[in-house]
């Protein structure tokens, strides 16, 4: 006969899991995401701060998704301390807790905290480092930026992963050290983050420039021959410089792949923009470039770790099966069988929650500019070169002496 504890602890999980059904992070954020989408960042906030209310399973996701909506409203202060909180949070997370593992295994991982997937959690530090940079912090900025590449090390050293050091945090640090005048140490990151995007146009102009800048003249000539820069200007040591911050879309959403086995996959949310042109006093200058492509790392990280997330589910399908056909036996009662069968179908899903406020992508561009104040236009472009909207800023001060003028937008279109 199956013992009164196995049953009560049944009856616990289909309590439970009726619960985590009624109460989804997605439905209950509905109207945050509605406001958030429409560029009401500080509505949605408002809204997502309402999760605080009911403490639980979800909190991670509340506290980035107040601090992202706090970010693209310029709260900036504010923001880090929703962020700060999500990294200490995610940080110490007991994912392990026997009873929960127990419920999650038989019913549905969303009776578990939601820890977050590791790029979310390196790009809390990348968002407290543009935050940082945005109040003129540039030392916390540096740490942040940091962060991010240990926290790589360590999810690669920890978990047999093979993930890329973060190219948008080293040439975010590569700033930093500009505006903390020591272009040395500038260039070893640019040095770095070409290593890792070679493709990236702006990069290649940040080595051609600090070699010149730094009197190394074999480099000056590598990059020269190498990037076919040779007629390039340089810049004005005098000049100011525009760094413009540019975010577009919407990161891809999980979706349930299969229903027997629950495995969960990325689907795109493709942006209708793909770049921007910055004209300054409607005059053309420089677009903005993809460093960070959110979208593919969420994908290609999923992908890493699709086998680990069968092979488990496989074996949490054998053995809801087995336990459901060992209480038919003992009970004596095959309905009881099929009844436990349908109810572990029906609760058999994949943890579908992610952090969807994040954009599709981050951009940078940079363009030197004598000391002035200027009229900034952002002119948006679709994948086939239309152009979609603009968004000016009619009172742009740019300082003198390298002293870095700072933009951050962004487009939820």
């Amino acid at each position: 006969m199956v013992q009164k504890k196995f049953f009560s602890l049944i009856i616990v999980i289909l309590i439970s899991t009726s619960l985590a059904g009624c109460a989804g992070y997605l439905q209950r954020t509905q109207g945050a995401r509605a406001k958030f989408n429409k560029g009401y960042f500080i509505d949605a906030s408002k809204e997502y701060k309402k999760g605080f209310k009911h403490p639980g399973r979800n909190n991670l996701l509340y506290l980035l998704d107040t601090g992202l909506s706090l970010h693209y409203a310029g709260r900036y202060e504010e923001s880090n301390r929703f962020l700060l909180e999500a990294d200490r949070y995610a940080e110490k997370i007991n994912y392990f807790s026997i009873t929960r593992q127990t419920a999650s295994l038989l019913t549905t991982d969303y009776t578990l905290k939601y820890r977050g997937e590791d790029y979310e959690k390196i790009l809390i530090n990348t968002y407290l480092a543009i935050n940082y940079l945005m109040l003129g912090d540039y030392e916390n900025a540096r740490v942040e930026c940091r962060r991010i590449n240990e926290k790589i090390i360590k999810y690669n050293s920890n978990g047999k992963r093979n993930y890329k050091l973060n190219p948008f945090s080293i040439y975010l640090s590569g700033i930093i050290y500009e505006i903390n005048g020591e272009p040395n140490d500038a260039y070893i990151d640019y040095k770095k983050v070409y290593d890792l995007s070679p493709n990236f146009p702006l990069v290649k102009k940040d080595l051609f420039r600090l070699s010149s800048l730094l009197n190394f003249d074999n480099d000056y000539r590598k990059w020269r021959k190498r990037f076919s820069l040779k007629d390039l200007k340089k810049d004005d040591p005098s000049n100011g410089e525009l760094i413009v911050i540019l975010q577009c879309g919407f990161s891809p959403q999980k979706h349930q792949e299969m229903r027997v086995i629950a495995v969960p996959a990325y689907h795109p949310r493709p942006s209708i923009i793909s770049y921007a042109k910055v004209y300054i006093n409607d005059k053309y200058y420089e677009r903005t470039y993809i460093l960070e492509d959110i979208e593919r790392t969420a994908i290609d990280q999923l992908k890493a770790k699709i086998a680990r997330i069968i092979a488990k589910q496989t074996a949490v399908s054998a053995g809801k099966y087995a336990i459901a056909n060992t209480v038919g036996k003992e009970t004596n009662q095959p309905i009881v069988r099929d009844i436990l069968l349908l109810f572990f179908y029906a609760t058999n899903e994949a943890d579908l929650r992610s952090w969807l406020t994040l954009p599709q992508n981050i951009q940078i561009s940079r363009i030197s500019l004598p000391e002035g104040n200027y009229q900034v236009m952002l002119k948006f472009y679709d994948n086939h070169h239309r152009f979609v909207k603009d968004k000016i800023w009619s009172d742009v001060k740019i300082g003198k002496n390298g002293h870095k003028t700072m933009l951050n937008y962004r487009s939820v279109r």
